[in-house]
């Protein structure tokens, strides 16, 4: 009886914890993010979820396409959120075992400075008067900024001057407000100073760019209670 109480006593915790996560939302809950978007807007969700449903935990990866697409895969991740402009590189890998579905629509631009606009720009938003300028990147192959002189001129520029790499959309904002150069950033991230003025956006005739964000995961996968309810 010693021996096996232990056992027995996990067991009827087991199948009570099976039990409860078949009738409320429970457990841990594994979701993958970019990074920005994840920073600024999953821990508010978090907080209004567990207020509804306090017995779910979090954990949230952040990171590009090229990271999630795995952990989804492997199952270290239950979903995940990815961005298809800002990252959007040639993937030779079959993602025919995902489903996708588009969820939010994220505006882009590239942006600078009133100071560096007035002092660079001048109004003249040709091809060859951007590419001269100072930029900042978030990757070393600059691949957001060439998906937007792509975008906008159906050509990629391949020798832009990088003052500045960063990894993060909180730092390309800074940097463009202290007058460092362009930057491509999402429109929400900057509404404030955007409207008041402090940073400019550098349109062209064609539209901005719509970066899509997309719920990945298996196609054969079924998803939990918890996972349908967020």
């Amino acid at each position: 009886f010693r021996i096996v109480l232990p056992f027995i006593n996990k067991l009827e915790q087991g199948i009570n914890t099976i039990v409860k996560r078949k009738l409320t939302p429970s457990g841990i809950l594994k979701i993958g993010s970019p990074l920005e978007f994840g920073k600024f807007y999953f821990p508010g969700l978090f907080a209004s979820f567990r207020k509804l449903y306090p017995e779910v935990v979090f954990f949230m990866k952040l990171g590009d396409p090229t990271e999630i697409f795995p952990m989804i895969h492997s199952g270290e991740l239950d979903f995940g959120l990815v961005d298809v402009f800002l990252t959007r590189e040639q993937f030779s890998k079959d993602f025919s075992i995902y489903s996708m579905e588009s969820l939010i629509d994220e505006e882009v631009i590239l942006a600078c400075s009133a100071e560096y606009y007035d002092r660079e720009i001048k109004k003249d938003h040709s091809f060859e008067n951007l590419v001269q300028k100072d930029f900042i990147s978030y990757q070393k192959n600059s691949l957001t900024l060439k998906n937007w002189f792509k975008h906008h001129f159906n050509k990629y520029s391949v020798d832009l001057k990088r003052v500045m790499t960063v990894d993060d959309h909180q730092a390309v904002v800074s940097g463009i407000k202290n007058h460092i150069g362009l930057g491509v950033i999402a429109v929400h991230i900057a509404t404030r100073e955007l409207k008041t003025g402090q940073i400019i956006p550098v349109r062209t005739l064609k539209k901005d760019i719509i970066n899509k964000i997309s719920l990945v995961q298996l196609q054969d996968k079924i998803p939990t209670l918890t996972e349908k309810t967020f």
